[in-house]
């Protein structure tokens, strides 16, 4: 016969919960690798933007709402724990600039951009312009 002790269901307990541990492990470092690289697209594209001289204010612009919106998105991330918090830790200098170029807009946009206007709140940037 069959006999399940406690220390089988203790066994398949922890097999359960190793598994999810790595799983989430597996999709936390995934996404982190997909908004980075996301998010190096909207700056490529932004500054091929800039560099062309033929570029229109609008092109521009839309290029810079592309950023904010996709860094806004990548906050709201970091803040539900759905990323790698050391490498957003260490891409955070580069962000801070995208940010500081663009606090003017951010905060005309709190609605918009309400994860990284609470995120400079959180983390108490110091910021060029204003903040």
């Amino acid at each position: 016969m069959l006999e399940i002790t406690i220390k089988d269901i203790l066994l398949l307990l922890i097999t359960i919960f190793a598994s999810f541990w790595i799983a989430r492990k597996i999709f936390i470092q995934s996404a982190t690798v997909q908004i980075e690289f996301s998010m190096t697209q909207k700056i490529e594209n932004y500054l091929d933007c800039i560099a062309n001289k033929k570029s229109e204010q609008n092109d521009i612009m839309l290029a810079k709402y592309k950023i904010l919106t996709a860094l806004d998105l990548y906050y709201k991330y970091y803040k539900r724990r759905y990323l790698n918090k050391k490498i957003v830790d260490e891409n955070n200098a580069m962000y801070k600039e995208i940010i500081d170029d663009n606090i003017d807009i951010i905060k005309e946009n709190k609605e918009i951009f309400k994860n990284i206007y609470e995120y400079i709140e959180r983390k108490s940037f110091n910021l060029r312009k204003g903040g």
